[in-house]
């Protein structure tokens, strides 16, 4: 097996070395020219180039260090780069060229070094510029004297020491001359004795020199020929050792160059020539092009290869410019990449920079445009803004380095993050089904869930697909449809209207429903308000305005009229699970359960105005009802009331049941979506719509909810949404977290007198019991392998990450709130109700007490470089302390208890945070930079993420409030149910956790991958079945999400 793996990588390293090479010679008056590579068992980098340019033409024979594979592949690398000179006509100076691509190679960092020999022969001059870097030669045939010469210009090779410096050497050609460029495998050959093929024998020549002197008479094909020969006779062996790349150079006679050079597109001709005229990439573009144009109107006459190739040049010019147009907005941040790679002046560096400004400018528009649509309810737009902004900052993150990434404003990422994850975990809508042309009266799914319909005012009903592909429009009804249902089975329809009929339509062996109604049941005398079809399928009820219910067959035969219970509309009608009974619901304020018989069984009297919408539970033990007094209200099956729900600031136009029998759901003319448990109340209250929600209905498995408004729109809800993730297993509030250094770790601190230990995945691995009170902090050594707790015992203890107990320290006379390491772990310290700082060596032994505050210290952290102590007391005074405990400061700013403090990473910043309801940023030096208001009551907590760019803060008025560097609120984050106790990143600053009262640890994402990968799941379905989506959306944000599944693929997960 390895033997093939080894066969298949040396056949893809030939293939790859063979396309080095050029696929034609150069063609000059004068000069015969022939080279080749001769390949050795084992693969090496050896490769030869040429390079032209008007009046010049380069040779390079290079070799890189790398074996196998490996070589060939940085020989590529390698030939990219000299080809990037030769674009740039850099051809005539070795020495600036060599030092250059040294300089390149030792910044790239690769172990690989490139052996090197160049020469450019003047085509004017016919002298011979050469430059070597490791590799010997070349060889100067003399005609007129009928010797050889080896130059010898020695220098190391490429890519080893960036101080090597290298030296040009200049030699003539006269006619007849030769200059034969070869690698180390010609000159290093050996024949069995051991004697090198290029190498002299005591005061003899060596053999490579005498054969060129006896092939010089050939043509440039034969000399070459015959060195192959001449060596494998001294090597006794046809396949060299070490690959050979060889090129031989006649000079014939010297042709006058002098007129050919003044034509300014001489080597894209010939070049284009060669190619057989296929070589596009040969032709002139842009300036190039307008130079040539203007030369040849000055010309009395140009030959028809000239006129060909000057047409073909402006045809491809016209097409590219074209295209260039079309794609300058997608090829920005591309363009942008290359040109930060090839700015090494200034100039280049502004533009880059002006660049990075409009980027810039778009991804900050983006995200405003996203927190503003997400504040007015267009959830799904502000997802779309929020996507296409963190696409483009994704791209610019991998494209461009951290350096020139200073150049975005300080907020930009953050900003743009923190706005994403906004509209990921608080939007519900996913997609909406968009076609009606006035209000949409009711909606409702099949029982299998694949399809859903839509009466609307427009007098039609859609059918859709469960991903919102509109299927078909039926069209019969001559007034607003009112109401629609599926049967259980899904073949049948019925539909009600305000034309004061109800009709039936049957689904056909394709699946679709036919055209025309079926049957058409007469008989109400006023509008039809509302229908729907018994559990079994056997019966069809429906509810008018003429004070009516009517029982139908399924096929449409009318079985009974319930007459004689309501005095005003019956605006609602529903059958229980049994088909057995319904209730009805009406404008008289009552619902009435009747059996089929149609004798009224129970009056269910409460509400306080119409009744407009009704639903039994699928077990049949309760009823839910809705009423434009605002309530929704929970009967059981007997009519009794059960629960009221209120909540709604308008009239309630509909109420829905879930399969769980736990979830209602209820709408109205508030515009909003109310999602209820039966016992613990309101959980999720849906806004979007721009009018009043007429009909709301549950999936099937109950995961999703379907709304239909006034707005002409139906809009699909993940009732669910994107949940937050949260981790739950503390019985009491938990007052502090924190996650280790090595990520493994999150460990949380509670009432309940327990220190719970979880790992990344979430998961609860350890508990640790042993303080006999309230824990009130925990803490990581930096090594990530010891914790530390502290807790209203006075006492201080040490437990392995495993949960074993190490030592418990008497630490302080009254309760301790905080314990914190020093960076190197060698030293903690700790503070305490009684008023003193106390600082310990790593294995709980005491070295110092700190006394300088006249109250309880609430608070304490070392600087990053543990050279400073801060500490937040009762006393509203934040003290500064050195290392041995020397007082260096007081901060006084507060009006009221300092709770918390924290240094920013690089140690130039504290924050403190305070029942003042304040957040305080300081100076090392103890001056006041900037006062943060924003909480509405006491601040519990406060840190910095890692990167120091941001701050949060944590407080009793249950929220967190995300903070720019520079103070601005970026984003408040509402999750607990009850104060905040504690907030802290993780080590890579991507998710930021929080606890409190409420028992719950939350954590935040602020991974800008994961969220845009959230994000893009959940448009898929919209962006490709809305038909109102501009071309412009659905082309950025899926080009978007597109190019981040393939990033993401191409890396390894973090």
């Amino acid at each position: 097996m390895q033997l093939n793996e080894t066969s298949s990588d040396l056949s893809s390293g030939r293939l790859l070395q063979r396309s080095l090479l050029p696929q034609s010679l150069p063609v000059y008056p004068g000069l015969d020219i022939a080279a080749e590579v001769w390949t050795a068992v084992d693969l090496g980098g050896d490769y030869y180039q040429f390079l032209e340019q008007p009046g010049t033409l380069a040779v390079a024979i290079a070799d890189s260090s790398g074996k196998s594979v490996a070589g060939a592949i940085h020989a590529a690398l390698f030939k990219g780069q000299l080809d990037a000179y030769g674009q740039q006509g850099r051809l005539q100076n070795p020495a600036s060229m060599l030092n250059s691509l040294n300089q390149l190679l030792c910044k790239s960092r690769t172990d690989d070094a490139v052996a090197l020999c160049y020469g450019a022969l003047d085509l004017v001059t016919y002298e011979l510029h050469l430059g070597n870097a490791g590799i010997p030669g070349p060889l100067i045939y003399r005609a007129e004297t009928h010797t050889c010469e080896e130059v010898v210009n020695p220098a190391i090779a490429l890519g080893r020491f960036d101080s090597a410096t290298y030296r040009a050497t200049m030699r003539s050609l006269n006619a007849g001359d030769i200059a034969i460029f070869f690698s180390d495998g010609l000159f290093e050959a050996t024949n069995p004795e051991g004697e090198e093929f290029g190498r002299s024998n005591g005061d003899e020549i060596s053999p490579l020199r005498k054969t060129v002197i006896q092939l010089a008479q050939y043509s440039a094909i034969d000399i070459l020929q015959g060195l192959k020969t001449a060596l494998d006779q001294f090597t006794e062996q046809d396949i060299p050792d070490d690959d050979v790349s060889i090129v031989v150079i006649k000079l014939k006679q010297k042709v006058h160059f002098s007129e050919l050079r003044n034509c300014p597109y001489l080597e894209a001709l010939q070049a284009w020539q060669r190619s057989e005229e296929t070589d596009e990439s040969a032709l002139l573009r842009g300036t190039r092009l307008v130079e040539a144009l203007t030369w040849a109107d000055g010309q009395p006459e140009l030959s028809r290869i000239d006129l060909n190739f000057l047409e073909a040049s402006q045809r491809i010019n016209e097409r590219e410019q074209l295209m260039a147009a079309r794609a300058a907005d997608a090829d920005r941040l591309e363009k942008l990449s290359q040109e930060l790679e090839k700015s090494l002046d200034s100039e280049r560096r502004q533009r880059v920079i002006a660049e990075m400004g409009e980027i810039n400018e778009k991804i900050v528009a983006l995200t405003i445009s996203s927190e503003a649509l997400y504040l007015s309810n267009n959830h799904i737009e502000a997802m779309i803004a929020g996507v296409i902004g963190g696409v483009q900052l994704k791209r610019l993150t991998t494209q461009v380095d951290a350096n020139t990434l200073e150049n975005l404003r300080a907020n930009t990422q953050i900003r743009a993050i923190t706005a994403l994850e906004q509209v990921v975990y608080g939007t519900h809508e996913y997609n909406r089904l968009e076609g009606h042309g006035f209000w949409v009266n009711k909606v409702c799914y099949s029982r299998d869930g694949q399809l859903i319909a839509s009466a609307s005012s427009d007098r039609t009903i859609k059918i859709w697909n469960a991903s919102g592909v509109l299927l078909q429009t039926l069209t019969s009804h001559t007034n607003w449809v009112t109401s629609v249902a599926f049967s259980p089975d899904g073949n049948m329809l019925v539909s009600g209207s305000r034309d004061n009929m109800v009709k039936l339509w049957r689904r056909d062996a394709s699946g679709s429903f036919a055209a025309q109604p079926i049957a058409t049941l007469k008989g109400h005398e006023g509008p039809v308000l509302d229908v729907c079809f018994s559990h079994n399928g056997e019966m069809i009820a429906s509810a008018s305005e003429d004070t009516t219910v009517r029982l139908w067959k399924s096929d449409g035969t009318v079985i009974r009229t319930l007459r004689g219970g309501h005095d005003r509309w019956v605006t609602c009608v529903a059958f229980h699970p049994n088909s057995k009974s319904l209730i009805s619901g009406s404008a008289d304020r009552n619902l009435i359960i009747w059996n089929i018989m149609g004798v009224p069984i129970r009056h269910l009297r409460g509400h306080d105005s119409f009744v407009e919408s009704v639903a039994y539970a699928p077990n049949g033990l309760a009823i839910v009802s809705g009423s434009r007094d605002r309530t929704v209200k929970m009967w059981g099956s007997d009519g009794v009331l059960i629960k009221t729900f209120y909540g709604h600031s308008d009239k309630v136009w509909s109420v829905a049941f879930s399969n769980d029998n736990h979830t209602i759901a209820s709408s109205g003319f508030d515009r909003t979506i109310r999602v209820w448990d039966i016992e613990q109340g309101l959980q999720y209250t849906f806004q979007g719509h721009g009018d009043v929600v007429h009909s709301i209905a549950f999936s099937p498995d109950g995961k999703t909810l379907a709304s239909a408004s006034r707005d002409t729109t139906v809009k699909l809800w993940a009732i669910r949404g994107t949940p937050l993730r949260t981790l739950m297993g503390h019985t009491d509030e938990i007052f502090s977290i924190a996650v280790s250094p090595n990520s493994k770790y999150l460990a949380s601190t509670c009432k309940d007198k327990t220190v719970n230990l979880w790992n990344a995945n979430g998961t609860l691995e350890a508990v640790l019991e042993g303080h006999n009170d309230k824990v009130n902090c925990v803490t990581f050594s930096p090594d990530s392998a010891t914790i530390l707790t502290c807790a209203a015992d006075a006492s201080i203890k040490l437990w392995r990450t495993d949960g074993t107990l190490i030592d418990t320290i008497s630490a302080h006379r009254a309760e301790i709130y905080k314990v914190v390491y020093r960076c190197d772990g060698q030293v903690f310290a700790s503070c305490s109700a009684d008023g003193t700082i106390r600082v310990w060596s790593a294995d709980g032994k005491w070295l110092q007490t700190l006394t300088g505050h006249t109250a309880e210290v609430y608070s304490i952290d070392f600087s990053p470089d543990g050279s400073m102590l801060a500490s937040a007391s009762k006393d509203k005074l934040i003290n500064l302390w050195s290392w041995d405990g020397t007082l260096l400061g007081t901060l006084d700013g507060h009006s009221a208890e300092v709770y918390t403090v924290c240094f920013n990473p690089n140690g130039t910043m504290i924050a403190s945070g305070s029942m003042d309801q304040s957040v305080k940023l300081w100076s090392i030096e103890g001056q006041l930079i900037k006062t943060l208001n924003g909480h509405s009551a006491e601040v519990t907590s406060v840190c910095f993420s890692p990167d120091g760019k941001s701050i949060v803060s944590a407080s009793e008025d249950s929220t967190i409030q995300f903070w720019s560097g520079d103070g601005t609120l970026l984003r408040t984050f509402n999750g607990h149910q009850g104060p905040v106790r504690s907030v802290c990143f993780s080590p890579n600053g991507k998710i930021l956790v929080s606890s409190g009262e409420d028992r719950k640890i939350i954590m935040w994402n602020l991974d800008l991958e994961n969220l845009l990968m959230r994000g893009c799941q959940w448009l898929q379905e919209y962006l490709r079945t809305n038909i109102n989506v501009s071309e412009e959306d659905k082309r950025t944000c899926l080009g978007g999400c597109g190019w981040l599944y393939k990033y993401l693929k191409s890396t390894p997960p973090s």
